[in-house]
């Protein structure tokens, strides 16, 4: 039954129900790792990778996976979720260790202490610069990796982690966003597995023996990384799959395709058509939001074991999940209406 959720016009009703009139978003089905599916050149880029301890730079199309990958190998190796650092165009190499509040720690001293010496000792235990350190991917890591009473020393008193001397895997994604001098200066710190908080003072936390994590780099090749940061990393370019592995995928994360799949296979080759060359798309649909358009189809009451063209207009009125500019939007239009299968 289609989910028609959203009227547009006419009268306004009261909402008795709100959680009724709303779908449950089941985000771990399209996401969970089990599901993830690396090709064979893939699994054996992690393990070079694992192997030689070096970091994996993931190259691909947005939407092939590379993000996701850091969630399959944490799982399959039992190291809990991964730790992500999100790359800015502010980034510093310094951010992946720890970020302090400076701000907030002079806000704080600007407060006029209790009075006596009680409040003046609570002042000074409310300025502590361990209270004002948030430990980033790579430095919650190296943090993680060392025993309680050593991490103890690093942590705002009384802070304890869930779990010490364990191994992590660290996700830097989309390295290709931050200023040029930090890819090289990422890897210096990488390379070191030791860091110093400048406002704790001059000791280092430095990773134990063994205990290194598995770092994941994303990119999406906006500009040219360093040849030196390249030269220190194990590279993988992930190729968008082909008819066979897309088909496997959808059907993974969405099991209504698993049985009847001729709208799945139908859509999978009019997702490659449109995706030629020869299209002129600005911006071609990955395979992350051909698994939304099929998601949302059947959600609107497509019929899994009936045909796109059968089914047309569900699939028109759900393309805003593929297609992301007008133009775009007009030509996929078009050649879904034209659409009669791959010949």
């Amino acid at each position: 039954m289609a989910m028609k959720l959203f009227r547009g016009e006419g009268p306004l009703e009261p909402v008795t129900d709100l959680d009724a009139k709303l779908p449950v978003i089941e985000r771990n089905a399209m996401r969970s790792a089990e599901q993830y599916s690396a090709d064979a050149s893939l699994r054996h880029a992690v393990d070079v990778a694992v192997y030689l301890g070096m970091p994996l730079l993931l190259t691909g199309e947005p939407g092939t996976g590379k993000t996701q990958l850091a969630w399959r190998v944490a799982a399959e190796f039992g190291l809990g979720e991964p730790l992500v650092f999100e790359t800015k165009s502010s980034s510093v190499a310094q951010d992946v260790l720890y970020t302090f509040d400076a701000i907030g720690r002079f806000s704080l001293a600007q407060v006029p202490a209790a009075a006596g010496e009680e409040g003046r000792a609570q002042r000074a235990r409310e300025l502590d610069p361990r209270r004002f350190v948030r430990y980033q991917a790579l430095g919650k890591a190296i943090l993680l990796a060392n025993d309680a009473d050593t991490a103890a020393a690093w942590l705002p008193p009384g802070e304890v982690l869930p779990s010490y001397s364990r191994r992590s895997v660290v996700l830097i994604d989309e390295i290709d966003k931050a200023p040029r001098d930090f890819p090289n200066d990422l890897l210096n710190e990488i390379d070191r597995q030791r860091f110093r908080v400048g406002e704790l003072g001059d000791d280092y936390l430095a990773t134990p023996e063994g205990k290194a994590p598995i770092v994941l780099i994303t990119s999406n090749s906006e500009k040219q990384l360093p040849d030196a940061f390249l030269r220190r990393c194990v590279f993988h370019h992930i190729e968008p799959p082909d008819d066979q592995r897309l088909a496997a995928i959808a059907a993974a994360r969405l099991p209504a395709y698993r049985e009847r799949p001729a709208l799945l296979r139908d859509a999978v080759a009019f997702f490659q058509d449109v995706r030629k060359d020869s299209m002129g798309l600005s911006k071609k649909p990955s395979t992350a939001e051909l698994l939304n358009w099929l998601d949302v189809m059947k959600g609107q009451g497509a019929q899994p074991d009936r045909t796109l063209a059968a089914q047309r207009a569900i699939a028109s009125a759900c393309l805003g999940s593929l297609c992301k500019t007008g133009d775009d939007m007009a030509a996929v239009t078009e050649r879904l209406e034209a659409w009669q299968g791959r010949g």
